[in-house]
């Protein structure tokens, strides 16, 4: 028994041309599908690394915020204990002691270029703390900040109390 008399039989000669010819034209469609669905997928990682990115650089902003915030309740603290040196003007910018640790441990956590500075009037004492953010600032789609100069990396926090 031959195969041509084998399909004749079974009626799959005539049904078999047409399925025959369109695998032919179908064939690499598969691999350019492939293609697409990779080339998606890459652009949907990208995305996720640019969130992921974006994320840290956030985190790390808060995390140099919730230095200062510690700071200046550390120093409003130290004022606090040693009120009447506090009013005798011990605790005012460029003095020594206990401020000029406080001034290390600002540059200590918050980098080179931080500053801490005291106002007071009398018993109301205004701290302020000044950093540079320039990795925690997050970049629009253009790649620039939204002033597009140095000064958008000044961070600052303010405290103001009553000692």
């Amino acid at each position: 028994m031959n195969i041509a008399s084998h399909l004749q039989r079974q009626n799959l000669i005539g049904r078999a041309k047409p399925h025959f010819a369109l695998a032919l034209k179908q064939c690499g469609v598969t691999l350019i599908e492939v293609l697409i669905t990779v080339i998606v997928l890459a652009i949907g990682l990208l995305g996720f690394a640019a969130l992921q990115m974006t994320s840290l650089q956030s985190s790390y902003s808060s995390y140099l915020r919730m230095q200062a915030s510690w700071l200046a309740y550390d120093l409003t603290d130290r004022m606090r204990a040693s009120r009447s040196e506090t009013l005798n003007g011990n605790y005012d910018d460029d003095s020594t002691g206990d401020r000029a640790d406080w001034d290390n441990q600002v540059i200590t956590m918050l980098g080179a270029d931080a500053t801490g500075s005291v106002t007071r009037n009398n018993a109301e004492v205004v701290i302020t703390i000044t950093w540079s953010d320039s990795r925690g600032n997050i970049k629009g789609s253009d790649g620039a900040t939204d002033a597009n100069d140095q000064s958008d990396d000044d961070q600052f926090f303010e405290y103001r109390t009553e000692i």
